[in-house]
């Protein structure tokens, strides 16, 4: 059964109303203007000159001065460059809003009248469960069951609207990679887990432990979670489903920009032959995350 006219008018306001106000919101999150002007003239990539003891002079100090400002108006640059662009993108959507409402408004006869000769929602919900059940359904007596699966798997695969504040979130904010420092040796050995992948999977019972996780990370910079259990119990799977969800960007503001990267320990004894450059190695790699400034280290199978 199709909604009437009115009703398809009335939800056609409400979800371009809906979708309005959340670009609103997601245009400032995207163009990371908090974190930009908070950190307008901070070292461009946290780059600034390690002064050395007993090594101090009016040629040192005018050289670290001028390495400072060099350093400092590289990232006024590009921050305000960027907090630019937002200002005209933000005036460009805000003009126009009322365009956006008229032209929904004068398509909306063209656009029911699609609506009415494709199938209706229920309709497709009704062919979707016929077709499950009858792949499913092997026993009468599990029928309430195999029902009750249908409908966890018909809530999952249901497309979000774009226009959905969570679906928006997804897109990770530029700032993440504009206000914090260089990784070169921890991208180098290992890997990053914050990343859009298509095997993330959803957790399913083990949002306390993962809610205890957020709360022990977001309260400090050098917080530190031990996750302790036997094999195949899940602790990689908490420690991936923060990832999606710091990608995702459904924690709190403190852990928004944080990046985890996952040691690999496996690359680092291959490449370095001794333990003296293993030592350097792994110095140069916590050195380079105390620096950045939103890492989280993960470090698998910690003997």
């Amino acid at each position: 059964m199709h909604d009437s006219f009115w009703t398809y008018t009335t939800k056609a306001i409400k979800n371009t109303t809906t979708a309005v106000v959340n670009l609103a919101m997601f245009i400032p999150y995207f163009f990371s203007v908090i974190q930009l002007s908070k950190t307008l003239f901070a070292p461009w990539k946290n780059i600034t000159t390690v002064e050395k003891k007993n090594d101090w002079s009016l040629e040192t100090l005018g050289k670290k001065l001028g390495d400072q400002f060099a350093s400092r108006l590289v990232g006024f640059m590009v921050r305000s460059s960027i907090l630019i662009a937002y200002l005209f993108i933000q005036v460009g959507f805000t003009l126009s809003i009322p365009f956006i409402f008229g032209g929904v408004i004068v398509t909306l006869p063209l656009s029911y009248l699609f609506y009415t000769v494709m199938p209706s929602p229920k309709e497709k919900r009704d062919a979707q469960f016929n077709s499950f059940m009858k792949r499913h359904l092997a026993d009468q007596k599990n029928q309430q069951k195999v029902i009750e699966w249908f409908e966890i798997y018909h809530k999952n695969t249901q497309q979000q609207a774009w226009w959905e504040l969570d679906q928006l979130l997804t897109q990770p904010p530029l700032g993440r990679d504009l206000t914090f420092g260089y990784t070169h040796t921890l991208d180098n050995y290992s890997t990053e887990l914050t990343l859009q992948k298509p095997h993330h999977k959803h957790l399913i019972g083990r949002k306390r432990e993962l809610d205890v996780v957020q709360r022990i990370l977001a309260k400090t910079n050098e917080a530190n979670v031990l996750l302790n259990g036997e094999a195949g119990v899940g602790r990689r799977a908490i420690v991936e489903a923060l990832a999606k969800s710091i990608y995702e960007g459904t924690v709190s503001k403190s852990l928004a920009y944080k990046r985890i990267l996952e040691i690999d320990i496996d690359k680092i004894l291959a490449q370095a032959d001794d333990y003296v450059k293993r030592e350097e190695i792994l110095s140069r790699m916590f050195e380079e995350a105390v620096k950045a400034q939103n890492i989280i280290l993960f470090i698998n199978n910690l003997e």
